[in-house]
């Protein structure tokens, strides 16, 4: 996007999300260590999902997209 102005852009080619409450309300949590070779099946769910590693690394794919 183009910035027209301090603070504001041409929005003629911009996508408007849905307005998002940004308190944190955690409904549930755990902690767990696991293998190398562990995985989890694909899921899905209407919540923001918080990933926290301590040691080593994650990978994690969305929507066929790796991160």
């Amino acid at each position: 996007m183009e910035n027209t102005h301090k603070n504001t852009y041409n929005s003629t080619n911009a996508i408007r999300l849905p307005m998002i409450d940004w308190n944190i309300r955690f409904f549930g949590a755990h902690m767990q260590t696991v293998s190398k070779e562990w995985s989890v099946s694909k899921e899905s769910h209407r919540a923001f999902e918080i990933l926290v590693v301590l040691e080593g690394k994650q990978e994690t794919i969305i929507e066929n997209e790796s991160i």
